[in-house]
C-alpha cells in the first residue's frame, strides 16, 4: 500500500464485520458512519529498538485494539476498527462516496463545516 526509505505498510484482507450506522439528512447531504475491521503491517526497514513504545504509540495514535510486534520480520501487525463517512448529496449526484475518518477528522473539517460535525457526532 505504501513504503518510504524507512517502511512499509501492507494492508490484510479481513472479514471488515461492517456496522452501519443512523442513515442522518443534514440540509441536502446525506450521511452514515460505516466501522469495520482494518489489520496492517508495518514493517520497518532499520532495526527496531523499542518495540513496546511503538505499540503503545500506535494504541494510543491509532485507537489500535491489538497491536504485536513480529522481531524476525522487524514488524508490527496492527488490528483496529476503522470508521468510513459516507455521504451522498448533489455534488456526488446523490451516490454515496466515502472518506476515512481519521481521529482528528482534519479532512472531514475541510470538507464540511461544524453544524455537520455536530449533527454526525464527530
Amino acid at each position: 500500500m505504501m513504503e518510504n526509505e524507512d517502511f512499509s505498510i501492507k494492508l490484510i484482507e479481513v472479514d471488515p464485520q461492517f456496522s452501519f450506522g443512523e442513515i442522518k439528512k443534514v440540509g441536502d447531504k446525506t450521511f452514515c458512519l460505516i466501522d469495520h475491521n482494518n489489520v496492517m503491517n508495518m514493517r520497518f526497514k532499520k532495526p527496531m529498538e523499542d518495540d513496546e513504545t511503538m505499540i503503545g504509540i500506535f494504541k494510543t495514535s491509532m485507537d489500535a485494539k491489538n497491536v504485536t510486534f513480529d522481531k524476525a520480520n522487524n514488524s508490527f501487525k496492527i488490528e483496529l476498527r476503522s470508521t468510513l463517512i459516507g455521504v451522498a448529496d448533489p455534488t456526488t449526484n446523490n451516490k454515496w462516496k466515502f472518506l476515512n475518518k481519521d481521529k482528528e477528522n482534519q479532512l472531514f473539517n475541510m470538507i464540511f463545516d461544524e453544524n455537520i460535525k455536530t449533527a454526525l457526532g464527530l
